[in-house]
């Protein structure tokens, strides 16, 4: 059964790493975050919809759909700082500095949950973190842009969500959940920004063969992923999965996107991360 498990988060996560080039692609032109954000939410929860009729459970206690409505407004706050990064950060240094989220989510399991490490779990933090930071090294000093403070922004809000969403699984059923966290954050940042609305079709249609293969595996991913972490502690469930999506993120843009600035260091950063989270995910 755990090899399973493994085989799932690697396959999800791989998924998720193509889900990051596609964003790339659509965020290069002119069209607000939030608009993009919408467009990938609400199609993807049209695929989400079969998902409704495989153990449909929703919570009848008002405290799960607060903490829901609070994970879907931190994620898709993120998810404005991401597509903000994109226009000057390159896929793979954001998903290399973003990695920041596991020990971000780390530190508030350890600090609300009482999450505890032996010695080998606290050194993969600080490999992690190495490896996070190591890309931004630049001529003898760190070079902070305003693309990587919107990426450290992404995974504060990225690492909170996901604590927010292991709460939320107690009420709700990881498949039915995926269509309404979609569907409620396409609503609501709607409902936020008017301009999205006056751009949300132009953004389909010039962008549908991006956005629906981009939505699509983002449903898959995330379904994958709700189910594991909903049966598996967090550290488990998601130093894996993004460790996963790392590598397919840095290799895919490498390859297709032509990343190669800064080679040597995205991938002295990747190896450094992966150590890290093979101790962090291995001694607990």
């Amino acid at each position: 059964m755990v090899s399973m498990i493994i085989i799932l988060l690697i396959v999800i996560g791989a998924f998720m790493g193509m889900v990051y080039l596609l964003e790339k692609k659509i965020s290069f032109d002119k069209y607000h975050p939030a608009t993009i954000l919408i467009a990938i939410s609400l199609i993807g929860s049209i695929f989400a919809v079969p998902l409704l009729f495989y153990k449909f459970q929703i919570p009848t206690e008002p405290k799960y759909w607060i903490v829901g409505i609070a994970s879907m407004l931190v994620y898709g706050i993120g998810s404005l700082f991401e597509f903000k990064a994109y226009k000057s950060v390159d896929a793979s240094t954001l998903s290399l500095v973003g990695k920041l989220n596991i020990v971000i989510a780390a530190i508030i399991g350890i600090l609300l949950f009482k999450d505890t490490y032996m010695i080998g779990g606290y050194i993969g933090l600080i490999l992690i973190i190495v490896g996070s930071i190591v890309v931004l090294y630049e001529k003898k000093t760190f070079h902070m842009s305003k693309g990587i403070s919107f990426v450290i922004f992404m995974a504060i809000g990225f690492a909170i969500s996901t604590i927010l969403d292991k709460i939320v699984l107690n009420g709700f059923s990881p498949f039915t959940y995926v269509f309404i966290n979609n569907f409620g954050i396409g609503i609501l940042f709607l409902l936020i920004y008017p301009q999205a609305r006056k751009e949300l079709w132009s953004l389909i249609k010039s962008y549908y063969k991006l956005i629906i293969p981009c939505a699509l595996l983002t449903i898959v991913s995330w379904a994958g992923f709700l189910y594991v972490l909903q049966n598996y502690q967090i550290s488990y469930a998601y130093t894996l999965y993004e460790g996963t999506s790392l590598v397919a993120v840095v290799v895919f843009g490498i390859i297709f996107l032509r990343e190669r600035s800064k080679l040597w260091q995205k991938l002295l950063g990747l190896l450094v991360l992966l150590a890290g989270i093979i101790l962090l995910n291995g001694i607990h």
